[in-house]
């Protein structure tokens, strides 16, 4: 097993230099999983209900330093998830992005399609707010953690330079103490320079 990776990582990093556009930026866009993000309050059924799905963006600058490895970094903000508590006007939001270092492997299918896989490390930020005009209350909350992350996906070579590629990544927690995190669904374009 040991030669077989080691043959892979060889033929990998023979590979030449550099691929024929080395930088890239990307734009992302999807839908979001807010896992295990619930409100602070019960309902009338008694149940904790989960904050909503939210859409997201990510912004990317890559360095394609073989055609099998890239490194990305990146930045991804996920839009504002509202729990409205109704006919006393209260509500709570949920609001985070993350920063992101990852390293992306790729393997060709086609000479225009190719398989990808991410791994590496996210920077995490969480706000919650909590308003509560029948007490006149505000409580707000932070939260920052930094975890491992990881993802997949495949890119489609439209042109020389650019590609369309969609992507499922998992963000980890956005805090140590409980469960809360993202994971993303999203297509965008890569271009090449």
């Amino acid at each position: 097993m040991k030669r077989i990776l080691g043959a892979a990582l060889l033929t990998a990093l023979s590979a030449p230099a550099f691929a024929e556009n080395e930088n890239y930026l990307a734009f992302d866009v999807g839908t979001t999983s807010m896992n295990n993000a619930v409100s602070a309050y019960q309902n009338t059924a008694n149940v904790y209900p989960a904050f909503p799905n939210p859409g997201n963006f990510r912004f990317a600058f890559g360095h394609q330093f073989n055609p099998n490895f890239a490194t990305e970094v990146a930045y991804t903000k996920f839009g504002e998830s509202k729990i409205d508590w109704g006919g006393t006007n209260g509500y709570e939001t949920l609001s985070a992005s993350s920063f992101q270092f990852t390293l992306i492997g790729s393997y060709p299918v086609t000479e225009s399609v190719k398989l990808l896989g991410k791994l590496g490390l996210a920077s995490n930020k969480a706000e919650y707010l909590d308003v509560d005009p029948a007490n006149n209350t505000t409580r707000t909350a932070s939260y920052a953690n930094s975890a491992m992350m990881y993802g997949f996906g495949a890119q489609i070579k439209a042109t020389e330079n650019f590609s369309i590629r969609a992507m499922y990544d998992d963000y980890g927690n956005f805090r140590e103490s409980n469960g809360a995190g993202a994971t993303t669904f999203t297509i965008g374009f890569v271009l090449g320079f």
